[in-house]
């Protein structure tokens, strides 16, 4: 699996380990956020810190993701963009859906003021 997922301060953190998110993961990591949200785990964090690409179909794949977190009282944040896929975020206007954070130490800081 090219995603490590770990709890951190009672916050999931998802790392993509991947240069090129594209189609070839997104159901993968749809299934995996439906997964871990089921479980309980409804505030994500996900580092793409290792991404230099992404396409429409993991965008997508975001977005529901996200969906189901908001419709079970969480939500997704994104942390660690590097500019070429912020720079996408920003185009398609994803960053006004999505909360972006430089680190994951704020994004989860970010989770834990809103409990």
């Amino acid at each position: 699996m090219n995603f490590k997922s770990e709890m951190i301060d009672g916050i999931l953190v998802l790392t993509i380990f991947l240069t090129r998110a594209t189609a070839s993961v997104a159901d993968t990591l749809k299934e995996k956020l439906f997964e871990e949200i089921k479980n309980g785990h409804n505030q994500v964090v996900i580092n793409l810190s290792q991404v230099d690409f992404t396409d429409s179909s993991f965008l997508g794949a975001l977005l529901a993701g996200h969906k189901f977190a908001l419709e079970n009282n969480g939500g997704i944040s994104l942390s660690d963009l590097k500019p070429q896929v912020k720079n996408v975020f920003e185009v398609t206007y994803m960053n006004k859906i999505f909360m972006v954070f430089d680190t994951v130490e704020k994004a989860i800081q970010n989770f834990k003021t809103k409990k």
